[in-house]
């Protein structure tokens, strides 16, 4: 009797155990296979703005944003404009945790060789409280991007967008699904990040529990890793394949950058290039010059000796005034 308690306890033990397994693999395929799209990142949705109309909108986000004591007041929106609507103008979009100050000084530049210049604050950045960003929804980013393509469309005769890290992501999304930009410049694309940081079999693992905020709020440093993830989902709703407005591309990275995956950072505006047929330049800054992963903040690592230097490399990329691609050892 014993015996047959035993070898009946056996089987249900063998049974749950198998059970148990087959649970744990749809788990884990599930989040694999989670879909990584977004709804309101698979198509843009603009307004039709004249420029006084962008300037007017630009100008009551910049009211606004003062009027909020929680964000900090050099956080706040920056339009530079020559009073009129111009042969070119650019937009810059800051990363992660930063905010538009990180383009300060850049702007300058841009403003100094006749562009009207627009720096968005992205949603949930920004504040006092530099955790906050954790708090940004994908559907808030899509907002966000909508705008800030309809708020830049009339801003010149020709707009371009420039992205540092997080803001690269989101201005390969913008020269993707609007047909809003002529020109981009690409620093320190963030797409993924680099596998010291996060090994790729985690990346939908990531995607899935942070970005869709199944697990609760996590930093390392001071990024969230939640909106780490919303970002990595962004890079999914490109529509790479498809042809846009786009005219000239270039990329610019680090040696010094250990942050990102360096290559991907080059490999997917190879193929945007490729798809579109645009003039494009890339270039990987060496380590001689000091900087990492932010290189355009004038208080970032390296910054502050080479900025001059490295700024008017950015406009002549920008601008395709380059003749070649080379590694920028100069």
């Amino acid at each position: 009797m014993n015996k047959v308690m035993l070898k009946k306890a056996g089987i249900v033990i063998f049974w749950l155990i198998i059970s148990i397994v087959i649970v744990l693999v749809i788990t884990i395929l599930t989040i694999y296979l989670y879909p990584k799209q977004v709804k309101e990142l698979q198509q843009s949705n603009l307004s039709s703005l004249s420029y006084k109309q962008s300037i007017s909108a630009i100008d009551n986000d910049i009211k606004n944003d003062k009027r909020n004591s929680d964000i900090s007041k050099n956080c706040l929106p920056v339009i530079k404009t020559h009073d009129k609507k111009t042969a070119k103008a650019v937009v810059m979009m800051h990363g992660i945790s930063a905010c538009p100050e990180q383009f300060s000084e850049l702007a300058d530049v841009f403003f100094a060789a006749g562009y009207n210049v627009y720096i968005p604050r992205t949603p949930q950045h920004g504040f006092t409280d530099t955790a906050r960003h954790d708090k940004v929804k994908l559907t808030e980013l899509a907002d966000f991007l909508n705008k800030t393509a309809s708020q830049a469309k009339n801003l010149g005769n020709e707009v371009g967008i420039i992205g540092l890290s997080g803001g690269a992501n989101l201005a390969t999304w913008l020269s993707q699904r609007t047909d809003i930009f002529d020109r981009a410049l690409l620093l320190s694309p963030f797409y993924e990040p680099s596998v010291s940081h996060v090994p790729k079999w985690k990346i939908p693992l990531m995607m899935t529990l942070y970005g869709r905020n199944i697990l609760p709020s996590s930093f390392s440093g001071d990024l969230s890793i939640r909106t780490v993830a919303k970002y990595v989902m962004i890079r999914n709703n490109y529509a790479p394949d498809s042809k846009s407005s786009l005219k000239h591309l270039a990329v610019i990275t680090s040696e010094g950058d250990d942050d990102i995956d360096l290559s991907l950072a080059h490999s997917l505006p190879r193929h945007i290039k490729e798809v579109n047929r645009t003039t494009y330049l890339e270039t990987r800054l060496s380590k001689k010059f000091g900087v990492t992963h932010d290189i355009v903040h004038p208080k970032a690592p390296g910054m502050k000796k080479h900025k001059a230097q490295l700024y008017k490399l950015y406009l002549d990329m920008y601008e395709n005034k380059l003749t070649k691609n080379k590694k920028s050892n100069d």
